[in-house]
């Protein structure tokens, strides 16, 4: 079986100069069409803008931000119904670093587009599945609760 390694640069400056760089680790995969779509964490302080997705063409291994401008970045999920690979949701583990139940699930209506917040207050999300009806279910490890949100905008 042949293997192929991609990577990415893993450290990213932080803005708050202590320490002066945050390691971005991957944390979720998805595959869409013949890209990897990654979700990067960074480390404490957790800044705000530095965690992202990223898209790794799987036949050249190219790779390019996708959607930025996130904190705890921990998944991303192709929405079907906007065509292939057009929209997403971004799922945060939290939007702000000291309060728990801060997970966030975004929705990007294009790459580089304004998200729309879909809920702001869950309890450490850690992942996140889309029902045939519409709706997401996300795996809360705080409350330790699989969540339904339904009616989705």
């Amino acid at each position: 079986m042949a293997e192929r390694k991609f990577s990415s640069n893993f450290c990213r400056a932080n803005p708050s100069l202590t320490p002066p760089e945050v390691e971005a680790v991957p944390s979720g995969l998805r595959l869409c069409g013949n890209k990897l779509l990654v979700t990067f964490l960074t480390g404490f302080p957790f800044p705000a803008g530095l965690a992202d997705v990223r898209q790794i063409d799987l036949q050249t291994g190219d790779e390019s931000q996708l959607i930025g401008g996130l904190r705890m970045a921990i998944d991303v999920l192709p929405i079907p119904e906007s065509g292939f690979c057009q929209a997403f949701y971004t799922l945060e583990y939290m939007s702000s670093a000291m309060t728990p139940a801060s997970g966030r699930i975004q929705r990007f209506g294009s790459p580089g587009g304004q998200p729309t917040v879909i809920v702001n207050n869950l309890a450490m999300p850690t992942g996140m599945a889309l029902h045939p009806n519409g709706d997401l279910l996300v795996t809360e490890t705080f409350a330790g609760r699989i969540t339904r949100i339904s009616n989705i905008p």
